[in-house]
């Protein structure tokens, strides 16, 4: 099926911390794992995977890949009714959905490589057409960079899209008070092996240009790490 075929929606819950989907037993735990398995049969459903971020265990995220043509949007952003997820999330915290079309599509990253890295980039809503095709050269030329490393070892694979819906977010450091996002999503060996990688002068030189466009990260899409697991 060609790429541009397939949506993959990202969805940031946090459980509270009896929540243990690992458990079979576990009452909570139970419950998140059929909700997880009652999205299989709606909206082009194609596989997901999920799991726990390194930063804060309690901090989940599920990745689904879906055929564009079919989906059917909830909760205004998309195809996954979040409310089914009330009973075993943290009550201080709001669940996030948007999706995008990567380039390349994930295959089988997720499940193959041992961490995953996600980091959600804001920038400007109102940039305009020749600033954007800057950007847009500026982050493939970072990711080509970054893959092919040779004073550090370089990461297993590395997609990237638009954040299609939503289209926008609010943002108070953006002029227009708007901004859109970027997700990058990384296959490591480990997280400190990204961290070795940072420190590279190849990584500083081509992501230099992006910071200086970038707004501040939004603090609940923070940058996280996450080994996944498949739901399917």
């Amino acid at each position: 099926m060609p790429s541009s075929h397939i949506v993959t929606e990202f969805i940031y819950l946090s459980l509270k911390p009896d929540v243990k989907p690992e458990d079979p037993d576990n009452d909570g735990g139970r419950l998140f794992i059929n909700s997880l398995n009652a999205v299989k049969q709606r909206c082009g459903y194609l596989s997901s995977s999920w799991g726990r971020t390194i930063e804060n265990e309690n901090n989940v995220v599920w990745i689904i890949g879906r055929i564009s043509e079919m989906l059917e949007w909830k909760d205004n952003t998309g195809c996954v009714p979040l409310s089914m997820f009330a009973p075993v999330l943290d009550p201080e915290t709001q669940p996030i959905a948007f999706h995008t079309t990567l380039t390349p599509p994930l295959n089988d990253i997720l499940t193959t490589a041992p961490v995953i890295e996600l980091a959600v980039l804001a920038f400007p809503k109102d940039i305009n057409p020749p600033e954007r095709t800057a950007l847009n050269n500026d982050l493939i030329n970072f990711r080509s960079t970054c893959l092919q490393l040779t004073d550090s070892k370089p990461p297993s694979a590395f997609s990237m899209g638009w954040v299609e819906r939503p289209g926008s977010v609010p943002h108070q450091d953006s002029k227009s008070g708007r901004a859109q996002l970027i997700v990058l999503v990384v296959g490591w060996e480990s997280r400190e092996q990204h961290e070795e990688v940072r420190k590279t002068t190849g990584f500083g030189n081509s992501i230099a240009p992006i910071r200086e466009r970038m707004l501040p990260a939004i603090k609940a899409l923070q940058m996280r790490h996450v080994k996944f697991k498949a739901a399917n």
